[in-house]
Parts: structure tokens; C-alpha cells; sequence
């Protein structure tokens, strides 16, 4: 038996209770967001499009230029509508399926993430996520396909070690995200 491994009565346990708010939810899918290529292109792609539609609207030739206002405004409303409303819509959704479900019960141990709710329970081993990332209210743990995520709200903790603890079975379990370091909390 390998003498590097903490003896099983040893193990870190951290245990949160919440029900998620909005701003929340919103924090947590912009994280998602920002660490999944497929998301990153799709902005790309919104955008490009917007200021495709907006160039076709602008006419320049030899006397002077035009501006024909219906694809200026449809490019503007479909960059607004994508990078502006929609994540609010989705965030919103969230929400609601989150207060839907009530209290949130989540144990972080050594093996994994245990997710239980009134009517239901998931065991999430440390293989099924890849990595975390710490904003200044969550902790945020990210699948691997990066399709889905579970969050942890910082105000949840309810012993002031709580935190500390958490950030260590993360940082032992999966690397942080590679696009911007952790955020230290100041409890």
C-alpha cells in the first residue's frame, strides 16, 4: 500500500445546501460558455453574420453612399437577439428547472460529486468532469464534453473552511480552467 495516499478516514468532505438564484445560473452558463470551443465559434459566427447582414444595407460608389436601413437593423436585432437576450432566456430556463427541483444537495468527496435533490440523486465520479474554475461567487465544475456543468455557490458554505477545503479536492482532482486563474476568496 502506497504511503502518498491519505488513509481512508481522512478523506475531505464538503457539503453544501441552496437553491440557486438567477444571477447564479447566469454566472455559471457564462463560465460553461467561455470554456467551450463550440460556444466560443458560435459567437464568432453570430457576429460575423450580424456584420454581414449590416455591410449588405451600406452602399458606396462614385456619388456618395446610401444606407438602406432594414439589413442594418436585421444585423444590429440578430447580434442583439444571439449575444444579448438569448444567454438571458437560457439562464432564466435554468432557473426556473432549478427552483423546480427545490433545495440542491451537494457532497464533494474524494470520489466525487453527489447531486440530490427531494426526488432524485446523481453520483458524479471525478472522470465525468475534466476541470473547475473558481469565480469570486461559485465554484464551477465543467463536464468534459463541456456540454454541462455543476455549480457551487460560495455563500452555500457553511463553516469558514469550507471553502478551503473545497478548492483543495478540486485542485487535487482536476486542473482549473486554462484561460484565467482562480479567483481567491476573502474568507
Amino acid at each position: 500500500m502506497s504511503t502518498d495516499n491519505a488513509p481512508l478516514h481522512a478523506v475531505q468532505t464538503v457539503q453544501v445546501a441552496y437553491q440557486a438564484t438567477a444571477a447564479e445560473c447566469r454566472e455559471a452558463l457564462r463560465v460553461l460558455t467561455k470554456s467551450s470551443p463550440a460556444a466560443r465559434r458560435s459567437r464568432w459566427i453570430v457576429v460575423g453574420i450580424g456584420l454581414m447582414c449590416a455591410v449588405q444595407g451600406v452602399r458606396i460608389d462614385s456619388q456618395g453612399g446610401a444606407v438602406m436601413w432594414p439589413p442594418v437593423l436585421i444585423g444590429v436585432v440578430f447580434v442583439a437577439f444571439f449575444l444579448g437576450l438569448a444567454p438571458r432566456l437560457r439562464a432564466r430556463q435554468v432557473h426556473r428547472d432549478s427552483q423546480a427541483r427545490g433545495m440542491r444537495y451537494l457532497t464533494v468527496d474524494g470520489w466525487g460529486v453527489t447531486a440530490a435533490t427531494e426526488h432524485e440523486r446523481q453520483w458524479s465520479a471525478w472522470a465525468r468532469f475534466s476541470r473547475h474554475r473558481e469565480t469570486p461567487t461559485l465554484f464551477v465544475l465543467l463536464s468534459a464534453d463541456h456540454k454541462c456543468m455543476t455549480f457551487l455557490p460560495k455563500r452555500a458554505f457553511h463553516e469558514p473552511g469550507d471553502a478551503d477545503r473545497l478548492r483543495q479536492l478540486l485542485t487535487q482532482h482536476l486542473p482549473p480552467t486554462p484561460w484565467a486563474a482562480p479567483a481567491q476568496s476573502a474568507q
